[in-house]
């Protein structure tokens, strides 16, 4: 079966308008960056610089430039930084190994199978004994980690990058057999090479200069965002249901402030949107995006910096100061001015904002003054291009007790229980009679029960593919009848009557 190089073009064509590689928006968005960054890989990590190096046993700075070189890799997401920072972290003893195998995987004389197998291999190991004694987030060394290198440093010579989840959806548009497996073999990269061969007589007769062009086909047409624009638009609306000028109303705040609050009751989307929101106007699936939520134990300490104790293998421990989540976005975000960085803040008003916040407040305001932090003394500001998306249930705690400080620097955009969104769910999905009536007439007579706009049930209950008319009935036991115990506490007649009214369709259904 021929692989199908014009279904994965038709995906670059909607974003581009056109499938010319040669095109000056293409090269500046996809390919320049990465052809720029490879001729600096080749020169700090090239066998003459690894090497002396590695005369002066210098562990730290090759760490520090394989390190690096990844961490400008956000522009593009084509590694997350839980995949490769960790070898600036490493003990001087496995840094010293790291090293030796990375020197020996990008330069030694044996056949690239044999140099594969052994960095795998040892990488892998040292990665094992890092990941159990610290907990990192990436629980395995990832194909992007071992692909990249030799990627970005020679794309011309046929090495790819493996990034399984555009790679799998590509292959799967393409009609391509990857038979892809998580464990990092060889033969699974030859198996993508050859995914890559096939590909390639058809970006280069459209302008492709060498395999960067077809991983960013490969990343364009695989990618559900599209990038900033009429065909990111649509897929923003598509996606949330929403209408066009709820888009620029969306656009128009978080440009302004730069921060926002979702805030509304349970169910309404608000998570959804903010993420859907966040790709849109980064232009970018992931890498420019991150997720927190915060809840009632969460700390200025994990937000933005604290101490943190690191155990010796000799005398006592250390406790050096460490980056928070927030913080650690703010430097990638730095580090790229000419993209946008979106931070999700899920839940927010379940944590202590003040505390969490501490010196946030006022950057949040004063974008380019810097204050001094509390446990490094060292000046932070937030860049110009970090913009911050909150979400709140208003279920859980009222807008109204939310800290002002917090509220003048926010706008707050409002997420109602909006029968019109399920209804545009019910004609997309083509639900048929009398279940969409059911439905519509389900979600009115629970809400009009709920007097209190705060605490109505959202839509999202409902939006489930293949719902059955059975299944209300089990959405009503386990899903709202228990809100609504909640909610009616002192008024547990009210849903008795409601479980009445309701129960007998059901049943009958």
């Amino acid at each position: 079966m021929s692989t199908n190089a014009g279904a994965l073009l038709e995906r670059f064509r909607q974003v581009y308008g056109h499938t010319s590689f040669g095109q000056e928006k293409y090269i500046q968005n996809e390919y320049e960056y990465k052809r720029d960054r490879g001729q600096e890989m080749r020169e700090s990590l090239g066998k003459d610089a690894l090497q002396r190096l590695i005369d002066d046993r210098n562990w730290p700075e090759i760490c520090k430039r394989a390190s690096k070189d990844a961490f400008t890799f956000q522009q593009g997401a084509l590694a997350r930084w839980n995949e490769y920072g960790w070898v600036t972290k490493l003990e001087e003893e496995e840094q010293e190994q790291f090293c030796l195998a990375l020197m020996d995987f990008l330069h030694g004389g044996s056949t690239f199978r044999d140099r594969f197998e052994r960095f795998v291999a040892e990488t892998g190991d040292i990665f094992a004994r890092f990941q159990k004694r610290t907990g990192w987030l990436t629980r395995k060394l990832s194909w992007p980690f071992v692909s990249y290198f030799h990627f970005m440093m020679w794309p011309e010579q046929e090495y790819v990058l493996v990034k399984p989840q555009y790679l799998q959806a590509a292959a799967k548009l393409a009609g391509f057999d990857l038979g892809y497996h998580s464990a990092i073999e060889f033969d699974t990269y030859v198996r993508v090479q050859q995914f890559y061969r096939e590909l390639w007589p058809t970006v280069q007769q459209l302008g492709g200069r060498d395999w960067i062009d077809v991983q960013s086909l490969i990343f364009l047409a695989s990618t559900p965002y599209l990038p900033n624009g009429k065909n990111g638009r649509e897929r923003f609306l598509e996606r949330t249901l929403l209408e066009s000028r709820d888009l620029d109303e969306l656009e128009a705040l978080l440009s302004d402030k730069k921060q926002m609050v979702f805030y509304g009751p349970p169910g309404t989307g608000k998570t959804w949107v903010g993420q859907e929101l966040a790709h849109y106007f980064t232009g970018s699936e992931t890498g420019r995006v991150e997720i927190v939520q915060f809840h009632p134990s969460y700390s200025y300490e994990e937000f933005i910096e604290g101490i943190r104790p690191e155990a010796q293998k000799q005398g006592p421990p250390l406790f050096p100061v460490k980056p928070g989540v927030f913080r650690s976005f703010c430097e990638q975000a730095r580090a790229n001015p000419g993209s946008r960085y979106v931070m999700i803040i899920d839940e927010i008003n379940r944590g202590n904002i003040a505390k969490i916040f501490g010196e946030l407040m006022f950057l949040l305001e004063y974008r380019g003054k810097s204050v001094r932090l509390a446990y490094s003394g060292e000046l932070f500001s937030i860049p110009e291009n970090v913009y911050i998306i909150g979400t709140m249930n208003t279920a859980d705690r009222s807008i109204a007790l939310v800290d002002f400080a917090l509220r003048r620097r926010f706008h707050f955009f409002r997420f109602d229980a909006d029968s019109e969104i399920l209804k545009r769910w019910i004609d997309r999905n083509s639900v048929s009679e009398p279940l969409a009536s059911s439905i519509l007439s389900f979600f009115d007579q629970v809400n009009n029960q709920i007097e209190d706009r705060d605490y109505k049930i959202g839509f999202s209950y409902f939006m489930r593919p293949g719902l059955k008319e059975e299944d209300l009935k089990r959405i009503w036991v386990y899903n709202i009848e228990p809100y609504l115990d909640e909610y009616f506490f002192d008024r547990r007649d009210e849903v008795t009557k409601l479980r009445n009214k309701l129960m007998p369709d059901l049943q009958d259904s």
